[in-house]
């Protein structure tokens, strides 16, 4: 009987309390790498882990349902996750230099490791996964997360760079527009003084007529 409440309080202690996702945190801030630096070692990870991104078996590395997932071999679930987190990662990479692709892709999609881990596109074959174990900092693929965690940090980087600037033109342009309205007031006025002494010139110019 002890043992059974033993057990039951050892249970109790490591269930986890709902809560919402976080991102992981960072204890300072990272060093921004290049985007060619970021990719040479995503080019070496998957050198290591024998992975091809543009490569694989159609079979198992298409849009497929859970029941689909759970009736692939074990080895094509290890594969298929792996292969998709790679792809995400490189993707991300690409953004830092492709501003179409940033406005293309939201950042919903990849802010936080709960948002990678669920981001799906048939289309670009980005498949979710369900264990937190594949983007752990700490899990296998450490260092495939350390350059996601760049790559998104160099990313959130141009996003506040790119609001700045857009903010600095458009303080930019209304200077500009307050310039030209007070040259256009100006111009005006003085339009309006040429106007004044044409007229009294014609003015005094008839009534000097009219006395010879």
């Amino acid at each position: 009987m002890a043992q059974s409440r033993s057990n039951k309080r050892h249970a109790t202690e490591n269930k986890e309390p709902n809560r919402k996702p976080l991102k992981a945190k960072r204890s300072k801030p990272l060093p921004l790498e290049s985007s060619e630096g970021l990719r040479r070692r995503l080019d070496i990870f998957c050198q290591e882990y024998s992975v091809d991104p543009s490569h694989s078996d159609p079979s198992w590395d298409r849009d497929l349902d859970t029941s689909g997932v759970l009736r692939s071999a074990p080895e094509h679930k290890g594969k298929r996750v792996l292969l998709s987190f790679v792809r995400k990662v490189g993707l991300i990479i690409e953004m830092m230099d492709d501003s179409d692709l940033r406005e293309a892709i939201s950042v919903k999609n990849y802010e936080t490791r709960t948002a990678l881990r669920r981001w799906h596109d048939k289309d670009r074959k980005l498949w979710r996964w369900s264990v937190p174990a594949i983007d752990s900092p700490d899990g296998t693929y450490s260092d495939l997360y350390e350059i996601y965690e760049e790559a998104e940090a160099a990313l959130d980087q141009i996003r506040k760079g790119k609001k700045y600037e857009l903010t600095k033109l458009l303080a930019e342009k209304d200077q500009i527009i307050e310039g030209l309205r007070r040259e256009v007031d100006r111009v005006e006025k003085q339009n309006l003084d040429l106007m004044d002494q044409l007229n009294r010139a014609i003015s005094n110019g008839g009534k000097t007529t009219t006395r010879r």
